[in-house]
């Protein structure tokens, strides 16, 4: 009995002194080699879930970054960590004050750093500045830079130059601290989805055939991946007016039509760098301020749920449920509800008393046709619109009409009656509305 309990004794210490030696092999034979050294980087987490700091033997988990969003791990140099059972690249890190530190994967890492009172900066994602943290499960990026398709029109490349400077630490804090918090006097595109995270990326602009610049624009999260919705300089106006951007004039849409007469708009201050964008603008519900631009003639408007630049003198804003008489003359604009345009138009052309004038346009963004009370019948006179030339300048167009509604027909060619030019050629288009019935009679033969 004494036998077999020594020599099971025996046994149990043998066995000890082998885990102890597999134990001991296992970590000699760990290996740290150093595959490149570089230039000082500061590094963020890849994730939000967790990612573990190690030490060289990669047997001690020493930190788990998931509670270090804030700190900026520093290093010089990866190299390879190679055990009986594990190999891999991982970087050597340390943050600033040297409580953290150890080896991180190299997957697990994105070159980035926290601004203290801003967000998060990831230069090889082009992101100047973020509200939330890179998360590789959201990210629709893969280093190379993105292109907007949110900037429309013929670029100026002299006159955009502006507005493809990186702003400062100071101006993107400003705009990421305005946008993060709920706000429902900006423009929806927007304010969707900002609170949940917005970034300021640098994002490529084609401006020709062969031209790019790259452009801060403001991108947001609200369906799980980024959408970009803004260029960054409107927004950083926008984020510094009172009352946390509290519009000084606001539209209806069910009660008013406004729009921009000609129908251009900008995402720059200076109409020169964009000369035409290329949409049918509106409606505007918001106007935020007015004396921007170089010639101090531009409003800041919520249009169509975007931020832009507008011609104040451009700004027309008439009834949205009753036909308005101006000057002598009837008007009606489409409606921007859900209802048909056809049914609206025919609805309140109905409202109309040609007792008080025998003179009736119907006002798209783009200009207007003017009939003429004749017999019971709305006769077609002419139409006039608008051409956006690459120039900037503004070509009016007029062509004579004969029928009535939704009968019209062509007298002869359009005609090219005038050619806009200069920083006013938008201002300029809104004298061709308010222009007489008497001053088009000398236009139709």
């Amino acid at each position: 009995m004494k036998r077999n309990l020594w020599l099971t004794l025996v046994a149990i210490s043998l066995l000890a002194v082998s885990i102890i030696s597999i134990h001991i092999t296992s970590v000699s034979a760990a290996k740290v080699t150093t595959s490149q050294t570089f230039k000082k980087t500061s590094f963020l987490s890849r994730s939000r879930q967790s990612v573990y700091v190690w030490n060289s033997q990669h047997t001690k988990k020493l930190a788990n970054l998931k509670y270090y969003p804030h700190t900026n791990l520093y290093s010089t140099k990866q190299v390879v960590i190679q055990t009986n059972s594990h190999y891999g690249n991982y970087y050597y890190v340390r943050s600033a004050n040297n409580r953290l530190k150890g080896y991180v994967w190299h997957g697990n890492l994105i070159p980035g750093s926290y601004i203290k009172g801003g967000g998060y900066r990831y230069p090889t994602e082009h992101v100047l500045l973020s509200s939330i943290p890179y998360d590789k499960k959201f990210a629709n990026s893969s280093g190379k830079m993105a292109t907007t398709n949110r900037i429309f029109g013929i670029m100026n490349a002299d006159a955009i130059k502006p507005y493809t400077k990186v702003p400062t630490t100071s101006q993107q804090k400003t705009v990421i601290n305005f946008l993060k918090r709920k706000n429902s006097n900006i423009p929806k595109m927007i304010e969707i989805g900002a609170t949940k995270g917005v970034r300021i990326s640098m994002m490529t602009l084609f401006i020709g055939k062969s031209q790019q610049v790259q452009l801060p624009m403001i991108e947001t999260n609200p369906y799980g991946y980024w959408v970009d919705v803004n260029s960054f300089y409107p927004v950083l106006t926008l984020s510094k007016l009172k009352n946390r951007a509290k519009p000084i004039k606001t539209y209806n849409i069910a009660k008013t039509v406004t729009t921009v007469f000609g129908s251009r708009t900008y995402d720059f201050e200076n109409p020169r760098a964009q000369s035409d964008s290329n949409m049918n603008e509106g409606p505007i519900t918001k106007v935020y301020g007015t004396g921007y631009g170089p010639n101090k003639n531009l409003s800041l408007v919520d249009c169509r749920d975007r931020l832009r630049y507008v011609s104040t003198k451009n700004i027309f804003s008439i009834s949205n449920n009753q036909p308005t008489l101006r000057h002598g003359i009837w008007y009606i604009a489409p409606s921007y509800q859900f209802v048909s345009i056809g049914g609206h138009e025919q609805k309140l052309r109905g409202m109309i008393n040609p007792l008080r004038s025998t003179i009736y346009r119907y006002v798209n963004q783009n200009g207007f046709t003017q009939y003429k009370y004749e017999n019971g019948h709305w006769t077609a006179q002419f139409n006039l619109h608008f051409e956006f030339l690459k120039n900037g300048n503004v070509s009016v167009h007029f062509n004579q009409l004969t029928g009535v509604i939704n009968h019209e027909k062509a007298v002869g060619k359009e005609r090219v009656i005038a050619t806009l030019t200069g920083p006013n050629a938008d201002a300029e288009m809104m004298a061709y509305l308010n222009h007489s019935a008497d001053w088009y009679n000398s236009l139709i033969s």
